[in-house]
């Protein structure tokens, strides 16, 4: 079965409609790497075997709430820093869709996004 993009002529897999220019040694995953990927699970089980429930449930909280934004901004990629030494550095790069309003500045807009405030209905 055929979906309504594919019938109105989409391709299914369209190329990414935009470019990043990285530093090197950043890698594009799926945003639900991030919070599901080796790098979170071995850090809980560090935590674990350290004996520091406090912070497994603290962490597990906050992955709980990155998978919440990741689904309500559509989150589509996500760049994941270098590893040093074999440890991953805490720095990502999320990519979601942004429709800025009318007669919105882009100043304006990322001063309401620092404040946690919603620009616009994503597209």
């Amino acid at each position: 079965m055929t979906s309504l993009r594919e019938e109105l002529g989409a391709r299914p897999n369209a190329a990414t409609p935009y470019t990043i220019l990285c530093p090197p040694g950043w890698r594009r995953v799926a945003p639900s790497d991030v919070a599901d990927g080796a790098a979170a699970q071995s850090a809980l089980a560090a935590m674990k075997s350290a004996g520091r429930a406090d912070l497994v449930l603290q962490v597990r909280g906050m992955l709980s709430r990155y998978r919440a934004a990741v689904r309500e901004s559509n989150a589509f990629d996500a760049y994941l820093a270098p590893l040093i030494d074999g440890v991953p550095i805490p720095a990502s790069m999320i990519v979601a869709p942004l429709v800025l309003p009318p007669g919105v500045s882009w100043e304006q807009a990322l001063a309401r996004l620092s404040r946690g405030a919603d620009v616009a209905p994503l597209d």
